[in-house]
């Protein structure tokens, strides 16, 4: 479908990046909102017109979340089987019906996505070990479990494994390890893509999110810089958001515009095509990690795991973001 944009009117840039922006969409996201890690208190937040209500709540460490074929949105998180929690990934349907779709998974659940097939893919990794790499586990539609891969330890310090995961448009699949992004082909071959460089002190953080734009091109959070990929592996700066935020997951729309979501600002960003401007598109309580779009529920061009409807106008005023954490209703 193809959506026309009104051309963008920058009035205000400032080093906060103050933006009032015009633009003829109006984005429907989905974001997993991790409740700060609290038992039961994750949600799936829904931005409709920079408006967020709550999709579905009572969740355990909602992470990555993605769309199938037929609209249902699965989300990794943690559930209790057998009164323990567990690794899990939950289906919630249209109408808000929750169910685990697939457990015993190899361990934590953090980004999730689909191939053409309609095959689910999870990206899991023993964080409290802080040594990296971890197993990709791969569900069928019959929800049939196997390992698709599984990535071998850094050693590096601090390293929480495996993060971010999509798919190109040849149907290999592209996961995040630290500063590593390895590109695994439909057979399940791993190797390394590239090893991001850092970019300043500040920027140590893991790669978190991963998404390809329409033209092939990866874009990798890291810290609070965004990476821009060439299909060659080529790197260069693409944005970056406040220097005391922490970039998550993040998507496209169909206009070319990135949003990210920021964990410690409780907010969802907005990227404009070209990188020149940031803006805070919404505020999400607790800490939004990924977003997902189901008007674009099979991988690439646009990231598994962002929901986002365009149309109409919106005008706004983005500011800058303090730490606290504000409730919207």
């Amino acid at each position: 479908m193809r959506i026309d944009t009104l051309p963008v009117r920058l009035v205000v840039v400032s080093v906060f990046a103050l933006l009032v922006v015009n633009r003829a969409r109006a984005d429907t996201l989905f974001v997993s909102d991790y409740g700060q890690g609290v038992s039961g208190a994750g949600a799936i937040s829904v931005i409709a017109n920079q408006v967020v209500s709550t999709f579905a709540s009572g969740l355990t460490e909602p992470t990555g979340i993605a769309f199938d074929s037929s609209g249902n949105l699965y989300v990794g998180c943690e559930t209790v089987v057998n009164g323990f929690l567990q690794p899990a990934i939950d289906k919630i349907t249209s109408n808000k019906t929750v169910t685990v779709f697939a457990s015993d998974l190899t361990d934590h659940v953090e980004d999730i996505a689909f191939d053409k097939s309609g095959n689910l893919y999870a990206a899991t990794s023993n964080a409290s070990a802080l040594q990296g790499g971890g197993a990709i586990d791969k569900i069928t539609p019959s929800g049939g479990k196997s390992i698709f891969v599984t990535l071998p330890p850094t050693s590096i310090v601090g390293d929480v494994g495996l993060t971010g995961l999509a798919f190109d448009g040849q149907g290999n699949l592209f996961a995040a390890d630290f500063k590593t992004i390895y590109k695994i082909t439909p057979s399940g071959s791993a190797s390394t893509f590239v090893t991001l460089p850092n970019v300043n002190q500040f920027n140590d953080a893991d790669i978190v999110g991963l998404a390809f734009d329409k033209a092939g091109n990866l874009y990798a959070d890291a810290g609070n810089v965004i990476e821009q990929i060439s299909p060659a592996g080529a790197i260069r700066q693409f944005a970056a958001v406040n220097i005391e935020d922490n970039a998550f997951g993040n998507a496209f729309d169909s206009a070319g515009y990135l949003f990210v979501g920021l964990g410690p600002a409780s907010a969802v960003d907005d990227i404009l095509p070209d990188g020149s401007g940031v803006s805070v598109w919404a505020n999400i309580p607790n800490g939004p990690r990924y977003i997902a779009d189901p008007s674009v529920s099979l991988p690439v061009p646009e990231p598994a795991g962002v929901t986002i409807l365009l149309a109409g106008t919106i005008t706004f005023l983005s500011r800058r973001r303090s730490q606290s954490k504000k409730e919207m209703l």
